[in-house]
């Protein structure tokens, strides 16, 4: 008896271990991708964080009290109960969201000059508009610990991990940097590539490439669907068409197809 105990336990215990253990690799992934962005947008990052957590605690001690309640109601097979905490846990995440939400809206130039003190503006700036996209979204996160920890209650704790997975999958795209167009020319000067790939509408592809080419790349591969010429950029172009790759690929599939007798009847 003791030893199956143990193995249930155990069951549900190691895989929301390792659901946390998902999520702070995805922070630690985040981070990184803070940090390349400068010291001030990580310090404005690490203040804004700092007041994001105060509010966001509430949302996760409801997640974990839903667990609970699921938990036990699931075990007496109280299943109209389950689905009345459901909607009444989301009710009271939702309400808290938007107070939340106000509160942050009227308080954050406060609570990030009360963080950071007399700090850079940029920084501040940055803490503030952290705070004001964060606030915004905090509605997901309530809901997300709601759902999250019924199905840790209802034991299934491997759905529980895949939702921590995704989590990670997306704080790696998240991780991503994209910058402004604007910053184009400051970042060739910095790098110099040599080649550049061109996925931006037709219309701006030969102003675009052209002042490319000026900045000192030698080589374009244009996927924009209007042809580039060497004659008038000076420069190698490939001119990639999806459209005739896909025909060209068709092609092979009933040639080979023919060739080794495949799809036809008998």
């Amino acid at each position: 008896a003791w030893l199956g105990t143990s193995s249930g336990l155990a069951s549900l215990a190691l895989p929301l271990g390792f659901e946390y253990s998902v999520s702070a690799i995805g922070a630690v992934i985040m981070q990184a991708a803070i940090n390349l962005l400068g010291s001030p947008a990580v310090a404005a990052q690490t203040a804004g964080e700092k007041i994001r957590q105060m509010f966001t605690l509430p949302m996760e001690s409801v997640g974990m009290a839903m667990a609970t309640y699921v938990g036990q109601n699931h075990g007496a097979r109280r299943t109209d109960r389950i689905r009345q905490g459901i909607k009444d846990g989301c009710m009271v995440q939702l309400l808290y969201c938007a107070v939340a939400w106000g509160v942050i809206f009227f308080i954050k130039p406060y609570a990030v000059g009360l963080v950071l003190g007399d700090a850079d503006p940029a920084v501040t700036a940055g803490a503030i508009q952290y705070l004001s996209v964060m606030s915004m979204l905090f509605c997901f996160h309530g809901l997300l610990m709601i759902f999250r920890n019924t199905l840790q209650g209802l034991g299934y704790s491997t759905m529980a991990v895949i939702s921590g997975v995704g989590e990670l999958i997306g704080r790696s795209f998240g991780g991503y940097e994209v910058r402004d167009a604007k910053e184009l020319d400051h970042y060739i000067d910095e790098l110099h590539p040599d080649v550049a790939v061109l996925t931006i509408p037709r219309g701006n592809a030969p102003a675009i490439a052209r002042s490319l080419v000026e900045r000192g790349i030698r080589g374009l591969c244009n996927f924009t669907g209007e042809d580039l010429h060497l004659e008038g950029l000076g420069v190698p172009v490939e001119n990639v068409h999806l459209s005739d790759s896909l025909i060209k690929l068709s092609y092979m599939i009933n040639q080979y197809e023919k060739e080794h007798d495949i799809g036809e009847e008998e």
